[in-house]
């Protein structure tokens, strides 16, 4: 064979050698390509283990790890979103209220209007049975009526002497036969207050005896009347402290303190009571 047909066939064969490397090469590379992405599967199957969704550890499979971090990225910002949203609405609510509460405060503290005292003109008696008297103040606001302790109290004589006396808490003692004022002053408003009149007649009384017996007077004519309370510790006169009634107010009426003015012609009864013990009827004619 000529040198140069072998040369030219030494040539062709090393091209055909050198073609089959590179073919061998590509498909080598092929492999390492497809192993790196099986890898990076199995990667991403291994975060989801840990903690990811599904979603994310398809889309890590399919686009690859950058993808994934995105998505984490991303969750966050919402997350963060979603609470700056919740702290505007707070922030919106308290700006709110607090405009609310300049004009009127958070609670609005109620206005007193009035002060009442009760019971009503209790009757005490001297000695050392039923001689005290709890006394109360109540209140009115403008958002309902209740039991009011920031007040004052104080008691005054309006018949006798040295009456009763009066607590800081507002429990009355009797002392002598009378009558006075007890009163209870707001704290929180002094010019509001009010007050009751409270009684002190004589203990253990028996029966009660009024004087005149059966007057006649004249129309235009006053008749004064007198108590007398017939006691266990003997007779005193209780007119000033004991409650008047006449029955027949058109033909005369009667004060607290036993006067009767006549008003017109005709007859009325008069009684006397006091710590629950009412006398016998007294007939006032009028002419």
């Amino acid at each position: 064979i000529p040198p140069q047909i072998v040369i030219l066939s030494e040539a062709k064969d090393l091209c055909t050698l050198r073609q089959r490397q590179k073919s061998a090469a590509s498909q080598k590379t092929l492999r390492k390509f497809r192993i790196a992405r099986r890898s990076l599967a199995g990667n991403a199957l291994s975060r989801v283990a840990e903690g990811y969704g599904p979603s994310h550890a398809l889309l890590a499979i399919e686009q690859g790890p950058g993808v994934l971090l995105k998505l984490r990225y991303l969750r966050r910002s919402l997350m963060l979103t979603g609470r700056k949203l919740v702290l505007t609405l707070v922030f919106t609510v308290l700006v709110a209220v607090a405009f609310g509460a300049s004009c009127r405060g958070f609670f609005p503290k109620p206005t007193l209007q009035s002060v009442a005292v009760g019971p009503a003109t209790p009757t005490l008696q001297t000695g050392n049975t039923n001689n005290t008297q709890q006394m109360t103040a109540v209140g009115t606001y403008d958002d309902g009526v209740r039991t009011d302790s920031k007040v004052t109290w104080s008691i005054a004589d309006v018949t006798g002497t040295n009456v009763a006396t009066v607590g800081m808490g507002g429990l009355v003692t009797a002392a002598n036969q009378g009558t006075s004022t007890v009163t209870a002053t707001s704290t929180e408003i002094p010019t509001l207050s009010g007050s009751t009149t409270v009684t002190v007649t004589v203990s253990c009384i028996q029966s009660i005896t009024v004087t005149p017996v059966a007057p006649t007077v004249t129309h235009g004519s006053p008749e004064q009347f007198t108590a007398t309370a017939n006691t266990c510790n003997g007779p005193f006169i209780i007119t000033d402290v004991a409650t008047w009634n006449s029955s027949n107010t058109a033909v005369a009426t009667i004060n607290s303190s036993g006067n009767a003015t006549t008003i017109t012609t005709g007859t009325t009864n008069i009684t006397a009571s006091s710590a629950g013990v009412t006398s016998l009827i007294q007939i006032l004619t009028v002419n």
